[in-house]
Formats: structure tokens, C-alpha cells, sequence
């Protein structure tokens, strides 16, 4: 599963800031997958290579605007409503609908706790400011991004969902095998038996 980390992260406080550095690093370092995922640091570009030549199941992108549209969650003011920032999953079903479903279960779940585990360090940052924030900001601060899931490579609409050369193989072997009936019935009978 790929990790990608397009953020480009914001100055808050005088300190450069990256989220997305802080959350693919956790994800990787993480145990919570038991070693049965093999997450890959890669760019946005390569993880288009690799979903076409099949060789990855999902991904996890965060975008180049993640830090800096959390941290606008904490600022005081009130112009308007904040905007939640996302994490998106990108699924591969050509690679596999059954490994592009457990990649995407897994993604998601990593994916949602690291919003958990940034909404922590917003809260704890915030602290006795969290009161003059607005509402809004306060309720999406416990849990910050929103997890979004989609299609990262899509299938031609007439690939039968990724499972062409499966329909094309049974046939294969129903004719053949109809074929092969038909022919040892007939050598049969013109010998007699």
C-alpha cells in the first residue's frame, strides 16, 4: 500500500509544521497493521505507475494542503466556516478486488486514526484557547480530517469489472470441453462401441 505525503506543510507559532510528515511516519512506524502490510513512501507519480502496471492494492494521500487546512481549524477567527481537511484512500481493483478491498480497510483504519491522533495534538495544543474557538472548529478539532475513498486506477467500462480473462478462460474451457465430448461420442459410434 502506498503512502503518499504531498503536504506542504504551514509556519504556525514561528515553527514549520508538517502533518503529512507526522502522519505517514506514524503509519509506517506503525504496529497496528502486525507487519501484514507493506506500506511504500512514494510521490504522487509513482503510485500512478504502480496502480498501472497492478503492483499496488490501495494508497493513502494526504494532500499539499492538509497542515495548513487543520491548522486553520484552530485560529480564532471567524470568517466563515472551517473547512475539514481529507485524506484520501485510492483503491486498485485491477490489481484485485479481494487485495484492493483488504488495502482499503486497512487505509481507511489507519487513515482514521491518525485524524484521531492529530485532533489530540490539536486539542492539547489549544488548550485553555479552545473556548474562543467556534463551535464548528471545536467539534472537528477531536477529529479533524475526513476520510474520503476513491478509484485509483479505474477500469474500462467494458472490462467486466477486472474480470475479462476469467469469463474468457471459463469459456475457453466449457468449448473445449463440449468440443471434446462431441468428438470422442462420434469416434465412439463410428467404431462400434
Amino acid at each position: 500500500v502506498g503512502l503518499v505525503n504531498a503536504d506542504e506543510g504551514a509556519t504556525v507559532g514561528g515553527k514549520q509544521v508538517n502533518l503529512g510528515a507526522q502522519i505517514t511516519g506514524s503509519i509506517e512506524k506503525s504496529a497496528a497493521s502486525g507487519g501484514k502490510i507493506d506500506w511504500k513512501v512514494m510521490d504522487e507519480k509513482e503510485v500512478k505507475e504502480e496502480f498501472g502496471e497492478g503492483k499496488l492494492f490501495g494508497a493513502l494521500v494526504v494532500p499539499a494542503d492538509f497542515t495548513s487546512s487543520t491548522t486553520a481549524l484552530t485560529g480564532t477567527a471567524a470568517t466563515g466556516t472551517p473547512v475539514r481537511p481529507t485524506l484520501t484512500v485510492l483503491t486498485n481493483q485491477s490489481a484485485g478486488s479481494m487485495g484492493s478491498s483488504l488495502a482499503r480497510a486497512a487505509t481507511t483504519q489507519a487513515a482514521e486514526s491518525a485524524s484521531l491522533q492529530v485532533g489530540k495534538q490539536l486539542t492539547a495544543q489549544s488548550g485553555t484557547g479552545q473556548a474562543k474557538l467556534p463551535a464548528a472548529a471545536r467539534v472537528l478539532l477531536a477529529d479533524p480530517a475526513a476520510v474520503t475513498v476513491e478509484d485509483g486506477h479505474p477500469l474500462h467500462p467494458h472490462s467486466g469489472l477486472g474480470l475479462t480473462a476469467f469469463y474468457y478462460a471459463l469459456v475457453l474451457v466449457v468449448c473445449g470441453m463440449l468440443s471434446a465430448n462431441v468428438i470422442s461420442g462420434q469416434t465412439d459410434h463410428a467404431l462400434g462401441y
